[in-house]
């Protein structure tokens, strides 16, 4: 069996740990990206999704 959308799957597993989301949003995102996120508050969703409402 072949696993479908196998890069999906790892990111999902990956950024579903916060403190990584967390990490890789300070160290590894530019500092113009970094600034604009409140790494604080984020936490775990349930469902995915991305909203059409982006700056």
């Amino acid at each position: 069996m072949q696993i479908q959308n196998p890069h999906d799957r790892i990111f999902k597993e990956t950024f579903s740990n916060v403190d990584v989301a967390k990490d890789f949003i300070t160290y590894f995102l530019p500092p113009s990206v970094h600034e604009t996120i409140d790494v604080a508050s984020i936490q775990p969703q349930k469902d995915s999704f991305a909203t059409e409402n982006r700056p």
